[in-house]
């Protein structure tokens, strides 16, 4: 026995009304883009649309979008201010203290070198010199307190002793 089919495919086309609603979508999208960018809000511009995704789909109230986004933008912010001020130190090399080994120089003392990178010397607005023969750390230390610093909101800038002569010379 055979049997034949005849399968007819229902084609729903899409009404006028959903493309123009699309439409009105993406020039509101792109509006909000362009009023980002006047604003300056870089950081709010990169993540709006999946914000705005997170926000519908985890039913987020308008408290809730609000935060999410302002910290996204505070984010991107405080990372532009580090790389300039980073920038601005003239660091020599990309030093952290985690990568200095204290086992190497043993009458460097961890938790001085750790008080240092808090900043309190800074905020008493005190000076700190490390004096000692080559090869010990100094420069490995300063560039390491240094980004620590920047990393607390100060503004530094890297100087060794012989870029000073070299200079005022």
């Amino acid at each position: 026995m055979n049997a034949t089919f005849s399968l007819q495919h229902d084609f729903v086309r899409p009404s006028r009304q959903f493309f123009s609603a699309r439409a009105a979508a993406r020039t509101k999208r792109r509006r909000h883009r362009e009023q980002l960018k006047e604003l300056r809000l870089s950081g709010l511009a990169q993540s709006l649309e999946v914000r705005l995704h997170e926000a519908k789909s985890s039913k987020l109230d308008h408290a809730e979008f609000l935060e999410m986004i302002l910290d996204d933008e505070l984010v991107v912010r405080r990372d532009r201010q580090i790389e300039r001020r980073t920038k601005t130190a003239a660091f020599r090399d990309q030093k952290s203290i985690d990568d200095f080994d204290f086992e190497f120089n043993t009458s460097v003392r961890r938790k001085q070198i750790y008080d240092l990178a808090a900043g309190d010397f800074v905020r008493k607005h005190h000076d700190a010199i490390l004096v000692g023969p080559p090869g010990v750390g100094k420069s490995h230390i300063v560039q390491s307190i240094g980004r620590q610093l920047i990393r607390d909101g100060f503004t530094v800038y890297y100087r060794s002793i012989f870029d000073c002569v070299r200079d005022d010379s």
